[in-house]
């Protein structure tokens, strides 16, 4: 389930829930759907640190979400 992916956490600019990357990816980050801005999840969820702009790009984005959508099935 896509919600198995929701962080706690509203991104700053856009006041969504953050996901987090999909359990295959070797550095766990949190991020965006909308304005693409995200993190380290050790940083931004446990240190509580700034999100970071664009942090990742569209192309990225469209492959965790292919990802999280597999894993959900």
């Amino acid at each position: 389930m896509v919600t198995d992916y929701l962080v706690n956490m509203e991104c700053t600019t856009c006041g969504l829930s953050l996901m987090q990357s999909p359990r295959s990816a070797v550095n766990r980050i949190v991020f965006c759907t909308v304005c693409r801005c995200g993190g380290h999840y050790a940083d931004i969820v446990e240190e509580r640190k700034a999100l970071t702009s664009d942090f990742i790009t569209m192309n990225e984005l469209e492959d965790m979400l292919s990802a999280i959508g597999q894993e959900s099935e």
